[in-house]
């Protein structure tokens, strides 16, 4: 049984101080400004930033991740890579900027991570490019003075993605706990294809099979299980994905194999005696109301 412990996870895992710095940076960026934040976790953290509105531009947002520490970094420095590799691919989230700063601004053109340019640049791309700055060495001093390098500034590696308005797993959630429905396990392993930064961080630690976790909320109690229509196969991944010890957590590997595997085998019959919420018009009805049908003003109707 899960015994929560009620904990501050900002002041423990150092996500205070990274959303901190963050806020202080964007608070000097020209015209850009810090407004939320999005997601803390274990790795790291996502907030939320908007560029200000001007002559003939309109509002823009993007979502900006940062690592906790060492080993968190490398681990974004990975998935900056990968996302990179993946630059269009369906359902994989569109980087618009990184950079690493620990290792200096000819580092990261080496590494193509001042821009995002699909991966980093071939040999003959990298000679044209130097080419080209000494051919046009003053006009390029004269824009990048100007432009809104808002990374820069920034220690370690970090990353600005696309931010979808209102189209966040957080609002979703807020809209299914409003119509009181339980998203299907099948919607569920499909979502988590596809992650984004925005889901909610559970401050209540807690023990399961040997994993100290953060996954408290849907662990089963002496009261029994609060969510019982939870695959039992998900709820172990997510234990681990939410796993104190970066040890206990699963690689990017395992975790997509796991996935894919779930994804592509998995029935409705898999999850008597819910399979009735499983099936396919079920699910459709599901995402007509908190999707097709959601509404689009401030609210989470």
């Amino acid at each position: 049984m899960a015994e929560p412990i009620i904990i501050n996870l900002s002041d423990e895992d150092g996500s205070k101080r990274v959303v901190d710095e963050l806020r202080t940076h964007f608070s000097t960026v020209r015209r850009w400004e810090f407004e939320t934040l999005l997601q803390e976790g274990a790795y790291g953290v996502v907030v939320r930033i908007k560029k200000k509105t001007g002559l003939f531009v309109g509002v823009r947002r993007l979502a900006v991740k940062r690592a906790l520490g060492v080993d968190e970094e490398n681990q974004l420095r990975n998935e900056i890579k990968r996302l990179k590799k993946l630059r269009g691919a369906e359902h994989i989230v569109k980087i618009v900027a990184a950079r690493d700063d620990t290792n200096g601004t000819g580092e990261n053109e080496r590494n193509g991570l001042e821009r995002n340019e699909g991966g980093p640049e071939t040999n003959i791309a990298r000679r044209r490019k130097s080419r080209l700055r000494l051919r046009f060495a003053s006009l390029i001093r004269l824009f990048e003075k100007r432009a809104d390098n808002y990374l820069v500034g920034l220690n370690g590696p970090v990353i600005a993605m696309e931010y979808l308005e209102n189209g966040t797993f957080r609002r979703l959630m807020a809209r299914a706990k409003r119509h009181d429905i339980h998203l299907p396990n099948l919607v569920l392993w499909s979502f988590f294809l596809c992650p984004r930064g925005d889901v909610p961080v559970l401050r209540c630690k807690s023990t399961y099979k040997g994993i100290q976790t953060m996954a408290t909320e849907i662990l089963p109690t002496e009261h029994g299980h609060k969510y019982p229509m939870l695959d039992e196969e998900l709820r172990d991944l997510l234990v681990r994905c939410l796993a104190i010890q970066p040890d206990n957590r699963p690689r990017l590997q395992e975790m997509l194999q796991t996935i894919e595997a779930a994804v592509r085998t998995k029935t409705a019959g898999a999850f008597a005696p819910y399979h009735m919420r499983e099936g396919d018009a079920a699910i459709k009805h599901t995402l007509q109301l908190l999707v097709y049908d959601a509404s689009t003003t401030g609210g989470i109707s």
